[in-house]
């Protein structure tokens, strides 16, 4: 089950090439934040099964992957809405609008 949350370094494997910075500790981020290409929007971690070595980069204390959204690189502007919403099989969701 894929969990919406800041991805730490220290026990997520395969961290995205952009920034995490703007993410607040949810894993969203704020609405009024000013967003550039490439930036983390929605930060998403899904665990890792115990017997799966994810090419052999995987440690002990990897227990996540990185599974989050980052803006395209040509894209960027300034966070307008955030909706966290439940889709009818209980499942999280989240769009971001700007």
């Amino acid at each position: 089950v894929e969990e919406f949350e800041k991805p730490q370094r220290s026990n997520t494997l395969k961290l995205k090439h952009g920034t995490y910075d703007k993410l607040d500790d949810d894993g969203l981020i704020a609405p009024g934040v000013r967003v550039s290409g490439e930036d983390i929007i929605i930060g998403k971690t899904a665990p890792i099964a115990p017997d799966v070595d994810e090419m052999g980069q995987r440690q002990k204390y990897h227990t996540k992957r990185d599974v989050s959204t980052p803006l395209r690189s040509t894209e960027n502007g300034i966070v307008d809405q955030v909706m966290l919403s439940t889709n009818a099989e209980g499942v999280k969701f989240v769009r971001v609008r700007m």
